[in-house]
């Protein structure tokens, strides 16, 4: 799960926009935004209401505009691979953690006595799979972001390999042969 600081870098305004422009840009639901004060366990997580919950796992995806262009914005690609490959480890133990979590409302349906047990413990259950459902499709979103940003690397590194490569690597004679 990510920590406290990476939360503040990851809500930090862009330039040009003030804070509540990003809050408000946040939100897709309508009275369902971010915690200020974030999950400390997946426990905590997957105890959140589910507007408030996808509001804060939809957070996580980063919004991806980059152009390779130059080395400069290959090195800023490459940075926010790292970040986007972090962000899919949080996501995959959180699905884990769901998917144990699933199992355990699905055995509480079973084992309810009363009617509105029965239906409260159902809707536990309901909640946890869409919940599960939500944390695969941030996660095959995020891939398919990561594969993007990939491929757009390869193309820039083939495309510009002679314009700054020096002769001697171009040319196979970087290693002195012995």
């Amino acid at each position: 799960m990510p920590d406290q600081s990476e939360l503040k870098k990851t809500r930090q305004p862009e330039k040009g926009h003030k804070k509540e422009d990003v809050r408000q840009a946040e939100k897709p639901g309508d009275d369902a935004s971010c915690d200020p004060s974030p999950p400390r366990t997946y426990q905590q997580l997957l105890d959140m209401p589910a507007k408030q919950f996808i509001n804060y796992i939809y957070h996580y995806l980063p919004k991806i505009e980059i152009n390779v262009d130059d080395p400069d914005s290959m090195t800023a690609a490459g940075s926010r691979m790292a970040e986007m490959a972090n962000i899919l480890v949080f996501f995959s133990q959180a699905e884990a953690y769901a998917g144990l979590a699933k199992r355990d409302a699905k055995w509480a349906v079973d084992e309810a006595e009363s009617p509105e047990e029965k239906k409260k413990q159902k809707r536990k259950y309901e909640d946890m799979v869409d919940k599960e459902k939500i944390l695969q499709s941030a996660s095959r979103g995020l891939e398919t972001q990561y594969r993007a940003i990939n491929r757009a690397l390869t193309v820039w590194l083939e495309a510009s390999r002679d314009r700054y490569m020096p002769d001697s690597i171009r040319q196979g004679g970087g290693r002195r042969k012995k």
